[in-house]
C-alpha cells in the first residue's frame, strides 16, 4: 500500500514539473513573439517567464485555501 502512495505522489510531481515548464517556455516564447514588436519591449528568459508565472499566481489567482471573500468581522449586517 505504501509503494502505491510513494509512486502516485513520484507521478504527480513529475506531471507538474513537466507543465510547468512548458508553461514557462509558452509564456517565454508569447512574450519573445508579442511584446518587443507591440511595445517596444526587451526579450526575456526562462526563467523570468517562470518568474512571470509565480508573479501572477500570487498577484491574480490567490493562494489555496481561501475561498470566496473573507467575512467582515465587528461589521453589523
Amino acid at each position: 500500500m505504501k509503494r502505491h502512495w510513494v509512486r502516485k505522489a513520484f507521478k504527480f510531481l513529475l506531471i507538474a514539473r513537466v507543465a510547468i515548464g512548458v508553461l514557462s517556455f509558452v509564456v517565454m516564447n508569447l512574450w519573445n513573439w508579442l511584446m518587443p514588436t507591440l511595445f517596444g519591449r526587451s526579450l526575456i528568459t526562462y526563467w523570468q517567464a517562470f518568474g512571470l508565472l509565480v508573479l501572477s499566481r500570487i498577484l491574480l489567482g490567490g493562494f489555496p485555501g481561501r475561498h470566496g471573500p473573507r467575512p467582515c468581522i465587528g461589521v453589523a449586517e
